[in-house]
């Protein structure tokens, strides 16, 4: 009945999240790629709850904030001081276009910002907040798929049809 089913589907999902970790672990990574998770763009509320873990999980540090902590608001100078090598925004009701529109109209135009060594690089991407990230439940398993993916810049772990494009 439905409790086989569940149980089935749960074990799916962790087989998932356990080949991302065997997957990462099998990398030559040291240190772990500083990645920046912008929840709001102004302020700056950075990823928390479930997202630090998500992002270590996928082999990256996300020092500013730690699994399990409200998302934090963030001045701007503490960003600059993590020298993040990558950042993701992915405000929480927020589809792609409105996230530009508001990226545009924010961060963009800020000094610091453009001193980023991810920006710099080109290693920021705006997600669909709408669907991922921002809601618990099996679609964050699929984050965190992409995640290590974009993270490690190997394309062929990321899910087909992942909402992102880079800023």
């Amino acid at each position: 009945g439905i409790e086989t089913e569940a149980q089935a589907a749960h074990k799916g999902l962790q087989d998932r999240i356990d080949a991302v970790v065997a997957k990462v672990k099998g990398l030559p990574q040291s240190p772990a790629p500083e990645v920046a998770f912008f929840e709001w763009m102004a302020p700056i509320f950075v990823g928390g709850h479930w997202t630090p873990e998500l992002i270590e999980l996928a082999g990256g540090r996300h020092s500013l904030n730690g699994p399990g902590k409200h998302s934090p608001e963030t001045p701007p100078q503490k960003v600059v001081d993590s020298q993040p090598d990558a950042i993701i925004i992915c405000p929480c009701g927020y589809d792609i276009a409105a996230t530009r529109k508001e990226v545009d109209a924010t961060l963009v135009k800020q000094e610091w910002w453009q001193e980023l060594p991810a920006v710099q690089s080109g290693r920021v991407v705006v997600v669909d907040g709408n669907q991922m990230f921002n809601r618990s439940g099996p679609r964050l398993v699929e984050c965190l798929e992409w995640l290590a993916g974009w993270v490690h810049n190997k394309p062929e772990w990321i899910p087909e049809g992942f909402p992102v494009e880079p800023l």
